[in-house]
């Protein structure tokens, strides 16, 4: 991911804004704000993905951990 740079104004600069410069400046942060929801979007979705990969891992682990608790106690009293 890119970082993203955003022209910064000076004093100076703000006093004598025009609307036109403001416009544009108005259109670049607008995309700049899309281009930042996207990637949130895209974000929380691969880290959904990888929550339930991870939760399934996690299930996976205490089943195997429960037939080996099971496995014990046969072995134990066998």
């Amino acid at each position: 991911m890119d970082k993203l740079e955003f022209k910064t104004l000076s004093h100076d600069e703000i006093q004598t804004l025009q609307v036109d410069q403001a416009l544009r400046l108005i259109g670049e942060y607008t995309v700049h704000q899309i281009t930042i929801r996207n990637q949130i979007f895209e974000r929380i979705m691969s880290l959904g993905k990888i929550k339930g990969e991870l939760d399934a891992l996690k299930n996976d682990k205490s089943t195997i951990t429960e037939m080996m608790r099971a496995l014990k106690t046969i072995a134990e009293n066998g």
